[in-house]
């Protein structure tokens, strides 16, 4: 059965290590917004890997990101030494040419190639979430370390060492249907922090791939003559859409699903009319009036009357996104 990894690390990190398309052949800068004081263009975390001809991921734009990578590449010009780490100061005034108002600072940090297919061979064997603790001018690798060890913060910072999480915690999302809705789900979902289970009934109603593996990225594809069962598997805190292209099988996972426990969140599309005669249905079914309620239909958050599938995608990611927020009960 399909085993959750729950996180998946950080795509500036993946680019260093060469996770997702990143690349280990060359050398490249590292840049991290270390701190973030006043107005500024993104917080303490954010990040981007420069190599000498391109650059991938971004700590906001407008010129504080191009001079930044500009430094990025004259360092990596300059110091032949791996895990070389400076710590500059950015002020995002006038002599930056940004109205902004706040102060940065960065960490750049020098990544030679052959270091970080030694980080990539450390973090290939572990699946647990994972941060980074470093010395700020130390030109000693990064000591890997778990999340327990770090904070709440994505980076805490003390007595010149900086301690990161690059790691990030995915939600499960059973999303049930690969129509033309789920395509669009999955497409709009796939880089926000979900690790998605896509169920359908045959391989032939999932879009091609250009590779035999059932995983790609961030989504587990499952095939069953019963949807409703994978729902057994589903962890407790998973969140469930359902979008078949058959009521029948949306009444059966919905049971399944409310049958389980109180979801996280379970949305079914369609109208305010299948709702009601879902929730008779469920009833008819033996499930409680507080289960039931549980259940959201129409989904899409507003409700937009705009029918195109990524149109809906686009208001049930909305509100798959607000539904994560709220606290826990």
């Amino acid at each position: 059965m399909i085993t959750l990894r729950r996180t998946k690390l950080d795509p500036s990190w993946q680019a260093i290590v060469g996770q997702a398309g990143g690349d280990t052949a060359r050398d490249a800068v590292r840049v991290l917004v270390l701190k973030a004081e006043g107005s500024t263009p993104r917080a303490a975390g954010a990040a981007m890997v420069v190599f000498a001809d391109d650059q991938c991921g971004t700590i906001g734009g407008g010129r504080l990101e191009f001079e930044a990578a500009k430094r990025a590449r004259s360092l990596l010009a300059e110091d032949a030494r791996p895990w070389r780490r400076h710590v500059e100061a950015w002020p995002l005034g006038p002599n930056l040419g940004q109205c902004c108002g706040g102060h940065v600072t960065l960490l750049f940090e020098v990544t030679r190639a052959d270091e970080r297919r030694s980080l990539a061979a450390q973090l290939s064997e572990t699946s647990e979430a994972v941060a980074l603790r470093r010395r700020h001018a130390s030109g000693q690798p990064p000591e890997l370390v778990t999340v327990a060890a770090a904070s709440d913060s994505p980076i805490v910072v003390s007595d010149s060492v900086v301690t990161e999480a690059i790691s990030t915690p995915l939600t499960p999302l059973f999303l049930y249907g690969a129509g033309h809705v789920g395509r669009a789900l999955a497409d709009i979902l796939q880089p926000l922090d979900f690790e998605i289970v896509w169920v359908d009934i045959a391989r032939e109603r999932f879009p091609e791939l250009d590779t035999e593996d059932d995983t790609i990225l961030d989504i587990h594809r499952a095939i069953a003559e019963r949807p409703d069962r994978i729902a057994a598997y589903a962890p407790d805190d998973a969140m469930h859409v359902v979008v078949t292209h058959d009521h029948a099988l949306d009444l059966d996972i919905c049971q399944a699903v409310l049958g389980r426990g109180r979801p996280r969140f379970l949305g079914l599309i369609g109208s305010e009319t299948k709702a009601e005669r879902f929730r008779r249905s469920l009833a008819k079914r033996g499930l409680s009036a507080d289960r039931i309620a549980d259940l959201v239909c129409p989904i899409g958050l507003g409700q937009a009357t705009n029918k195109h599938p990524h149109a809906i995608a686009i208001a049930v990611a909305a509100q798959l996104m607000e539904a994560g927020d709220a606290p826990s009960e």
